[in-house]
């Protein structure tokens, strides 16, 4: 986390691999967006009506 610049976009394979609680995921995606940093889960993309779009 402290190599990413305004910019860059943070990649995990699932949501369970960047945070251990709703609230923590919350937090540090709103930390990633002011920070001009960009969001992507590979695993977690799927909705009932097709792939979601990430922060």
């Amino acid at each position: 986390m402290a190599y990413l610049r305004p910019g860059d976009t943070l990649v995990v394979p699932a949501l369970d691999r960047l945070a251990r609680s709703l609230h923590d995921l919350i937090t540090l995606v709103g930390d990633l967006r002011r920070a001009g940093v960009g969001f992507r889960s590979l695993h977690d993309m799927s909705t009932s009506t097709g792939p979601g779009v990430t922060a």
